[in-house]
């Protein structure tokens, strides 16, 4: 991994959906994080679904989120429209 062209991790689905609500999920993205940390990495979580679970992905030092908890798909003139309001990119849109 340290030697991936990559300035970017991402945090597959699969680990983010229970984050928050399970402890043992919560610990295991514990560990993917302080990895992107220690690498100099940004690190993205996938398929956030719910503002809770952005929550406490910031919480545990995730950078930021992409899924329905931000925005739901949209057409390229409403995303421009909303990219003009100051965010902060875990909260939705």
């Amino acid at each position: 991994m340290r030697h991936l062209p990559a300035h970017e991790l991402e945090l597959d689905r699969s680990l983010t959906l229970h984050v928050g609500r399970d402890p043992r999920a919560t610990a295991i993205v514990r560990r993917p994080v302080a990895l992107a940390r220690d690498l100099g990495r940004t690190l993205v979580a996938a398929c956030v679904e719910d503002p809770g679970t952005a929550t406490a992905l910031a919480a545990l030092g995730c950078d930021t989120t992409r899924g329905y908890a931000i925005a739901r798909p949209m057409p390229v003139e409403d995303l421009l429209t909303r990219l003009t309001r100051p965010a902060s990119p875990l909260q939705p849109l």
